[in-house]
């Protein structure tokens, strides 16, 4: 899908959920259901970082989830693994790994796959995302996607 189309779609989706069309961390559509839904945000943003295959070969998305369970597990320094995601962002054509939303997303689904659960998923979420709500959103889709 084209990089410009994905951005319009989910700028899109950001505006409609600053109007109150977000429930509970998920985007509500009224002839959707709220599983259904996360399922259509997944397949939108699922592969993040495909738009280009970079020196790794992989996908961005995976190399991300993979960098944060080893965050997670490891107990890891942030800026390193804040550099980590800087070198994947740049291998995967991608400059500011902070400003592209499905990087969060991403992460969000490196923490449900490490298992991170309850008080330590809020504590990590705030912590990766320095309390940006925007980004913490991000975490949480990621997190909630199949």
């Amino acid at each position: 899908m084209n990089p410009r189309v994905i951005l319009l779609v989910l700028t899109a989706a950001t505006l409609v959920g600053s109007l109150g069309c977000f429930k509970s961390s998920t985007f509500q559509a009224s002839s959707e259901s709220s599983s259904d839904s996360s399922k259509s945000l997944s397949r939108l943003v699922s592969s993040p970082f495909r738009w280009s295959s970079g020196s790794s070969g992989g996908s961005g998305s995976d190399d991300v989830e993979g960098a944060t369970q080893s965050f997670v597990h490891s107990e890891g320094d942030l800026d390193a693994f804040r550099r980590d995601l800087s070198r994947i962002g740049r291998e995967h054509g991608v400059s500011d790994w902070e400003s592209h939303e499905p990087t969060w997303w991403a992460i969000g689904q490196g923490l449900r796959r490490a298992g991170v659960e309850g008080e330590r998923l809020e504590a990590v979420k705030t912590q990766l995302a320095d309390a940006n709500p925007h980004h913490m959103k991000w975490i949480q889709w990621g997190y909630e996607a199949e």
